[in-house]
């Protein structure tokens, strides 16, 4: 039998181990429902965040929408599979944070049939808000738009406040799990178990407010430095939060505005119907997002867009109010002015489209437009009485049925090419089937061509006319400077062979004379001398005048000596010195060419002579195959050519030339000097 000491010390040490052991499991399950506590703050945290951010990312979808129907440009797939990429992927997390709530999974399941929804009927708005008029299934998709948001924000807010209810279900429950612990420990502990109860619910405490003061001082942060226009209030509408954003939106700081009514400060144009949805939906739904006009610190204007949140306790009750303000005064005003420029520019093109139809109709040359399969889309008058078709015989009609043998034509190749290569096109071309010549501008573009096509058959039958007679003037140049040459080959030979020969008869009577009229007075003597000087004279003026007129050197040793001798002369007449090199030696060509080089040659020097103040010519002769090539090149003063090169003296040397068939060339440059080149092809 144990004493009662020792009951009493086993009862004691029993009571304290009990006592010992009863404060480590308390410590123990205070740990776990701290941990719990902050696990399932932080649970519902990336909940909120998670559909906070799904909002946001379907008001930046709309915003982009916005954006690009503002601009004129449709949706692509990777901008439509962006947005739903990372929607979906927000969903997915929402759906592994909520695995074991089963309404929760139903609230998602509708949210992601609702944004489908909202997606496909955003894309199909794209499509249309620009047209001036709507049809019925058009409102309705429109209004079905709304709906799809509104749905979106009622069942993320209801996600929200299930999942913030959820939170307060499980605090309440693990609050009375504590209380029934707390019995025990009362029981067990009394007044020390108490008192260890109160410390462990104080620190609790503690470190939960500590949690939420933190989170709240970053929110904080986050919103005085971010550069939008974020304010918040408490549910009295008094502001606690004004951003760097709002600062510059309203032009109040946030030293004048904390603590004070948001109303005093923010004045709205707001109508009775749009007052009536912001308070329904913040009060029912919890958010709200609306056009509104404002009015800065100055009394400026704002057309914004605002989108108001609630700000909850940790029991339901509204904390407070969050808002966010996007400034969209310039897009309205853009707006605006680009519905003017479009109504204006719509006048403008309907009056240029009837100005320009009046002037195909007017113009002088056929006009065909076709479109990308070649089907004919307009046709002016001229076109139709070519064809003798009426124009609703032309439009829509293939290019190939319009004009019978058209496929085998240049002109169906070039509007093939013009298509395919998208450059203009231009040519002539007789067309058999109108017997006419026709001069064509095929203008291609990404949606067709146009093409101009002009009747030049006269012109084309003169340009013939003009070249017969150019051929017939040619022809008889060349015959005049063949009768010239043999004018003055017989010339020549009459002034050598008679008049030299009476001359030289004469000065030998004359010197007989003067033999026998020794015994003379002087007076005589002089006079005989002097017949005799001026018949020498005769001689040499005769024999110079048939040189000039055909040289004898030409027709009896040939060019080259010809060239080599009147070089000779040249120099001594001009006081030029006159080089001459001969590469063809001992090569005679035909009569005609010979003749037509040597004159181009006493050409080319006459010129120099007259007007290079040249102090050297240097003329070559020279054979390069079948080619023979005449050059002369002084080193005087030198022209342009765009000036002087239709004087007499170079035409007379092109027509020399081309005679022949040859081919002149004229090398000018001032202070330089100046060179001519004559190739003749040999047959």
């Amino acid at each position: 039998m144990k004493s009662p000491s020792v009951r009493i010390f086993l009862l004691s040490t029993l009571l304290v181990v009990t006592f010992i052991a009863t404060i480590i499991i308390i410590s123990y399950k205070q740990t776990a429902t701290i941990k719990s506590s902050v696990y399932w703050v932080q649970h519902t945290q990336d909940v909120l965040y998670n559909s906070e951010k799904i909002l946001s990312l379907i008001a930046n979808y709309e915003n982009a929408v916005i954006g690009i129907q503002i601009n004129k440009i449709k949706i692509t797939r990777p901008q439509l599979q962006y947005f739903k990429n990372d929607i979906n992927n927000k969903l997915t997390d929402l759906k592994k944070l909520t695995i074991d709530n089963g309404v929760q999974q139903q609230y998602l399941k509708e949210l992601s049939v609702t944004i489908e929804q909202k997606i496909g009927t955003a894309n199909a708005i794209s499509i249309f808000r620009d047209e001036s008029t709507l049809n019925e299934n058009q409102k309705i998709i429109l209004k079905n738009d709304s709906l799809y948001t509104n749905d979106i924000k009622r069942i993320v807010t209801a996600m929200q406040v299930g999942e913030e209810k959820l939170l307060i279900v499980r605090k309440a429950n693990n609050e009375k799990a504590l209380l029934t612990i707390k019995l025990i420990l009362y029981l067990l502990g009394g007044v020390i178990i108490v008192l260890l109860t109160a410390i462990v619910r104080r620190m609790q405490r503690t470190i939960f407010e500590k949690q939420t003061a933190a989170l709240l001082h970053e929110h904080a942060t986050l919103i005085d430095l971010s550069a939008e226009a974020i304010i918040s209030t408490d549910k009295h509408f008094n502001i606690v939060q004004w951003s760097k954003g709002a600062e510059k939106l309203y032009g109040y700081t946030k030293m004048e505005v904390l603590g004070k009514g948001i109303i005093q400060f923010v004045a709205s144009k707001i109508d009775a119907s749009t007052r009536i949805d912001f308070i329904k939906n913040l009060q029912e739904n919890g958010y709200w997002q609306g056009e509104i006009i404002q009015f800065d610190k100055h009394g400026n204007e704002l057309n914004l867009v605002i989108s108001y949140s609630q700000i909850l306790n940790v029991d339901g009750t509204i904390k407070g109010y969050t808002s966010t303000r996007a400034d969209i005064t310039e897009i309205k005003k853009m707006q605006a002015a680009l519905q003017k420029f479009n109504n204006e520019l719509e006048i403008e093109v309907s009056q240029k489209t009837t100005e320009i139809k009046q002037v195909f109709e007017r113009m002088a040359k056929a006009f065909l437009a076709f479109d990308n399969n070649w089907c004919c889309t307009y046709a002016n008058e001229p076109i139709m009485q070519y064809t003798k078709a009426s124009k609703e015989q032309l439009i829509g009609s293939k290019l190939e049925d319009l004009i019978k043998g058209i496929t085998d034509t240049q002109f169906y190749k070039a509007c093939i090419k013009a298509m395919q290569t998208q450059q203009m096109q231009e040519l002539q071309e007789y067309i058999p089937y109108f017997n006419c010549w026709f001069e064509s501008s095929i203008y291609p573009s990404p949606q067709g061509v146009s093409i101009y096509i002009a009747d030049i058959t006269k012109q084309k039958n003169i340009e013939e006319e003009l070249i017969t007679k150019k051929i017939q003037l040619s022809n008889l140049s060349n015959h005049i400077q063949n009768l010239r040459e043999e004018e003055r080959k017989i010339i020549a030979r009459e002034l050598h062979d008679d008049l030299g020969q009476m001359a030289t008869v004469l000065k030998i009577d004359i010197r007989s004379i003067k033999n026998s009229l020794v015994n003379s007075t002087a007076d005589v003597q002089t006079k005989v001398n002097n017949a005799l000087e001026t018949v020498d004279e005769l001689i040499k003026k005769i024999r110079k005048i048939s040189h000039e007129l055909r040289p004898d050197l030409l027709d009896n040793m040939g060019l080259q000596a010809a060239l080599k001798s009147h070089c000779l002369e040249f120099e001594k007449k001009a006081g030029i010195s006159c080089f001459f090199y001969n590469e063809t030696i001992g090569e005679r060509f035909l009569q005609d060419v010979e003749t037509a080089l040597f004159r181009i040659y006493q050409e080319s020097l006459t010129n120099v002579m007259r007007h290079a103040e040249a102090t050297e010519v240097v003329v070559t002769l020279s054979k390069n195959n079948n080619e023979v090539l005449l050059q002369i090149s002084d080193n005087g003063k030198g022209f342009v050519i765009s000036k002087k090169g239709n004087t007499l003296g170079l035409i007379g040397i092109q027509e020399r030339a081309a005679g022949i068939n040859g081919k002149v060339t004229i090398d000018s440059s001032i202070g330089i000097g100046t060179t001519i080149a004559v190739t003749y092809l040999l047959q």
